[in-house]
């Protein structure tokens, strides 16, 4: 087990992952701060593939917030607080479940991000500051704490080869690789524009998101909360460097009573890309054109496509809202977890066989 100490200030106890719509529309006095750099690249898709249809797998089951697939088997992290994490076969069978708010050894405080690496499911706390490993044992899922004291970070996971990636919430370095022992190998200050006015830790909590990294090209994106757009990056040769960006809508939010601190949805906020997932040759993320304050849940109804590079290739459109989403390996097999026409949560499995060629 390792010991790391990484933690950083905190400007809110509430980590911006992604907004918590609901709670901001009900708290929030709009009024907008916007940028006016136009450096970010925008994207428009005119190639696209309508999906419908799909197998449903699993009914009625706890809104989803993450979903990871690995070795036929679909890891999901829903909202269930006495058991957050469900495991799947493909074909939508139970299998294991567990892992519940709490103090005790195989408990967190909260489940801030869920990946595969190398055929192993990592587990990310937040509040609790740990990197968990969850193996299926005996009828039950196990949690080990593979790395402990990293506390607050927007996200945090081992890599390969054992070094770590962090994402401090208030830093300036945004991007920070660690080794085993927590000494610091690289990192990188990388954010897109401010709005005017805006302090720099505010702006920091306002970049935060959600990443998915490839092994296999040690590539990896990030969404960024407040203007929606999405940021591609490459470990080489143990640097971390930026790649590509696209957003198309400006960096727009205000704060939090107007305290200057809690970057929160203005009126003209937008979604943009929120949820983003790896394969080894593609990032899939989904997309929206709503405003949050009118889309509280912050779904959508697209999934675009990009390689590794951070280049374009085609987008699909959905009849229902997305909640999550997770792509096999050879980007043949997508499962979505989906509000049904009843607003109930429903996993679905889709074939993706015809695509546009690019």
């Amino acid at each position: 087990m390792q010991r790391i100490t990484l933690c950083v200030p905190l400007l809110s106890c509430r980590k911006m992952k992604s907004f918590n719509y609901t709670f901001l529309a009900i708290v929030l006095t709009l009024a907008s701060c916007q940028s006016n750099d136009k450096d970010n690249g925008e994207v428009d898709f005119s190639e696209s593939v309508t999906l419908q249809d799909g197998n449903v797998l699993v009914s009625n089951c706890d809104p989803v917030d993450y979903m990871v697939l690995c070795d036929s088997l679909l890891w999901i992290a829903g909202q269930d607080q006495n058991e957050l994490l469900h495991v799947y076969d493909v074909s939508g069978k139970l299998l294991d479940s567990g892992m519940s708010i709490g103090q005790g050894g195989d408990d967190v405080l909260e489940v801030s991000s869920i990946r595969s690496i190398n055929g192993k499911i990592y587990v990310y706390d937040s509040r609790g500051g740990v990197i968990d490993e969850v193996v299926c044992r005996d009828g039950k899922l196990d949690a080990t704490g593979i790395v402990r004291d990293m506390r607050f970070q927007d996200d945090a996971f081992m890599l390969p080869d054992s070094s770590m990636l962090a994402l401090p919430l208030n830093s300036s370095n945004a991007y920070v690789m660690l080794d085993s022992e927590g000494s610091i190998l690289d990192s990188l200050s990388y954010f897109p524009p401010k709005p005017d006015g805006i302090s720099d830790a505010t702006h920091y909590l306002a970049c935060t998101g959600k990443l998915a990294y490839s092994p296999a090209d040690t590539t990896f994106a990030r969404t960024v909360a407040y203007d929606g757009g999405i940021d591609f990056f490459a470990v080489k040769n143990g640097r971390i460097s930026h790649t590509a960006r696209y957003a198309n809508f400006d960096m727009v939010y205000t704060t939090y009573r107007d305290e200057g601190k809690f970057p929160v949805p203005s009126d003209e906020s937008r979604i943009g890309y929120s949820h983003v997932y790896a394969t080894p040759d593609h990032f899939y993320a989904s997309y929206s054109v709503q405003k949050c304050l009118d889309n509280p849940t912050g779904m959508s109804t697209e999934i675009h496509v990009f390689d590794h590079n951070g280049k374009p290739q085609y987008k699909m459109l959905f009849e229902h809202p997305i909640q999550a989403f997770a792509v096999s390996e050879d980007d043949a097999h997508l499962y979505v977890a989906e509000a049904d026409n009843d607003d109930d949560t429903v996993i679905k499995h889709y074939i993706l066989q015809s695509k546009p060629n690019k």
